[in-house]
């Protein structure tokens, strides 16, 4: 992302965050970099990120996947924060002048506060006898409404630096494959490898250390299983 790109939204950012209110945080992510993150943010309190904080594990997804060349936006789509609470995000796919992804522009709405107002609301006006049985499953806060279902992708979840991020990542891809982390033969270490790469984990600075740490194994092993790994995603992607 250039640095006038950079300006351009980063005065967006904090216009929309003043303009929508605390409920809102803005989110301007720049993509173009090896390292990539947060440039601009307000409201970051909602999710606990700062300017120079990672990208998402749900955004390095979308990139991976090249999700950009499909649409320029993704619409509310589920995220839940470190606490737990479910918020309803969107992102807009930003492009520099060649037509290339520069950059994420995200909102995240948290209705923390109007599921609390909605929450008092039914109390003053309904018995407790009646909220008990009928009503307080579907005001609990894994009750979600269907317009916060995810259309577009798996849901995200926001971490406030690199290393969170990776365990992220690492916590859901291993899960997702059912194989264990020790003792692995070599077709499981890469096949497991594989879908670490899918995921983006390897996008993150110090993630071959971090890959290395967790699976017992030398630095020089990890990059030996990414070469393998990117030979068979090139013979697998179509010649144009």
């Amino acid at each position: 992302m250039t640095d006038a790109m950079i300006r351009t939204y980063s005065s967006l950012v904090h216009f929309l965050g003043e303009a929508l209110g605390p409920c809102y945080e803005v989110v301007l992510q720049d993509t173009s970099g090896e390292k990539g993150g947060i440039v601009a943010i307000a409201n970051g309190e909602i999710s606990g990120r700062h300017v120079g904080s990672p990208l998402t594990g749900s955004a390095i997804r979308m990139i991976m996947s090249r999700k950009y060349e499909e649409t320029d936006m993704v619409l509310n789509y589920r995220g839940v924060l470190k606490d737990g609470r479910t918020i309803r995000s969107s992102t807009k796919f930003l492009y520099d002048e060649n037509g290339k992804l520069a950059g994420l522009l995200c909102i995240n709405f948290d209705p923390t506060p109007f599921r609390n107002m909605a929450r008092t609301l039914t109390e003053t006006i309904h018995p407790n006898d009646f909220i008990r049985h009928y009503l307080e499953p579907a005001m609990t806060e894994n009750a979600q409404p269907r317009e916060l279902t995810p259309i577009a992708g798996p849901t995200e979840y926001f971490s406030a630096d690199s290393t969170s991020l990776m365990n992220d990542l690492f916590t859901e891809t291993t899960a997702s494959t059912g194989l264990p982390t020790s003792r692995l033969k070599q077709e499981e270490k890469i096949l497991l490898i594989t879908k670490l790469y899918e995921s983006g984990l390897f996008k993150l600075k110090g993630s071959v250390e971090f890959a290395a740490e967790k699976l017992d194994c030398s630095q020089a092993s990890i990059y030996r299983y990414l070469t393998i790994v990117k030979k068979n995603e090139n013979k697998a992607r179509p010649t144009p």
